[in-house]
């Protein structure tokens, strides 16, 4: 199970039009009528929790953290890796 912090964020890109004293922003939008994406900002990871068999042996254990630490850029205190039943 991963816990993220947020959804996905997406910034859409403006065109500003400005004439005398006021200026109006609005999206730019491609020829099928969709607003144009500038930037995407996928979720930040909070924590991790593995349940696995072999999760009870230390080996195992710190083998798995250290994996999800590398793949999700997530430091190994916020990982849980347990036993599974």
């Amino acid at each position: 199970m991963i816990t993220l912090e947020s959804g996905e964020e997406r910034i859409y890109a403006t065109d500003t039009q400005t004439g005398g004293d006021q200026s109006q922003q609005t999206h730019v939008l491609l020829e099928d009528g969709t607003a144009l994406e500038e930037t995407i900002y996928l979720p930040t990871v909070c924590g991790v929790a593995v349940v696995c068999d072999g999760g009870g042996d230390v080996g195992v254990e710190a083998r798995i953290t250290t994996l999800v630490s590398a793949l999700l850029d997530v430091p190994s205190n916020r990982i849980c890796v347990e036993q599974r039943s």
